[in-house]
């Protein structure tokens, strides 16, 4: 049985977009219920820049690899 890497990547999209979603969730509660305080602003931010970081790593590390090679 010979199938491409990119199947690989089939469950890295799935787990991307529950993070996403739960993502959306998570900062809508933060602007419903925990007000517009500075901590809550800054907690957000420091959020979206260590997901920036980790999307970005793992761009780095994924984008060499020749995902068309057969298995």
């Amino acid at each position: 049985m010979i199938f491409p890497l990119i199947y690989l990547l089939i469950p890295y999209v799935i787990f991307l977009c529950i993070w996403l979603f739960l993502s959306l969730v998570g900062f809508y509660h933060l602007i419903r219920f925990g007000g517009r305080h500075f901590s809550n602003i800054i907690m957000g931010l420091l959020y979206m820049i260590g997901c920036i970081f980790l999307l970005q790593l793992s761009y780095i590390y994924l984008s060499p690899i020749d995902w068309n090679q057969p298995v």
